[in-house]
């Protein structure tokens, strides 16, 4: 049993975790505010191989946490891991849209061979077996704590974006939602035991 001041020590660490990892992504993106006076549009301009790498990278990531998002609305019976499937169903779908469509644009095909099924937290063919033959409080916990792994990957990839204006938007919001996501599936977690 939970007491309301573990609880309430709980969601101020998650909280702490939400504004750190902010101030780090903003590092991390770097952003210069002067650097769109230089007259080249960076819209106009070629795609980086970070960009490139990154965009590659990430709709296969997306791409399976839809899948084990799917998983989950037909597998578990509680409603926050379901509200939490369907979130992260609506989020990243039109991502993997917007991501294709920049790809296309600059006539870059798309890959998916070229970058290992294991890549930054992405649940490899063994843990995805295992979530498909859960059900229940079992599949509620393996989707919990592979979800978290797989949006901890998620985070990692942001740091390709590096300093690129065309990518920014893009790149925060996957860091901002899927920390969000990250401290309330911990929450979920305690909460099964």
């Amino acid at each position: 049993m939970t007491s309301p001041q573990s609880k309430r020590i709980r969601t101020i660490f998650a909280l702490v975790i939400t504004v750190f990892s902010v101030a780090a992504f903003a590092l991390v993106i770097g952003k210069d505010s002067g650097s769109s006076s230089s007259g080249n549009s960076d819209s106009t301009k070629a795609l980086s191989s970070s960009e490139i790498d990154f965009l590659t990278m990430m709709i296969p990531h997306h791409e399976q946490a839809i899948e084990m998002s799917g998983l989950a609305l037909t597998r578990s019976d509680d409603d926050e891991v379901l509200q939490l499937a369907e979130q992260i169903k609506n989020a990243q779908g039109p991502e993997i849209s917007q991501m294709r469509s920049l790809l296309q644009e600059f006539g870059i095909e798309e890959n998916p061979s070229s970058h290992g099924a294991h890549m930054h937290g992405m649940l490899t063919d063994s843990e995805m077996r295992e979530l498909e033959a859960a059900i229940g409080s079992t599949f509620d916990r393996l989707f919990l704590t592979g979800m978290i792994k797989h949006h901890e990957g998620a985070i990692d990839m942001v740091a390709l974006v590096g300093d690129s204006q065309r990518l920014s938007s893009l790149g925060e919001a996957i860091f901002t939602a899927q920390n969000d996501e990250i401290a309330k599936m911990q929450e979920m977690l305690a909460r099964k035991g």
